[in-house]
């Protein structure tokens, strides 16, 4: 395997615990969680993606 592989490797892993551990807290704190992401997007001058098939 070559480094560009292992990284890639290791950016899915860490993504799938990040994943994992936010299904692990509670609905209140989901919501926190999601609102703390939307604001620093929008800090960021992104624009807000679609909700398509996403509830909350």
């Amino acid at each position: 395997m070559d480094a560009k592989t292992d990284q890639s490797e290791s950016e899915e892993a860490q993504g799938l615990r990040l994943v994992r551990v936010f299904l692990l807290l509670s609905p209140g704190k989901r919501a926190e969680v999601i609102a703390f992401v939307e604001e620093l997007a929008r800090a960021q001058g992104r624009p807000e993606a679609p909700n398509e098939g996403l509830s909350r």
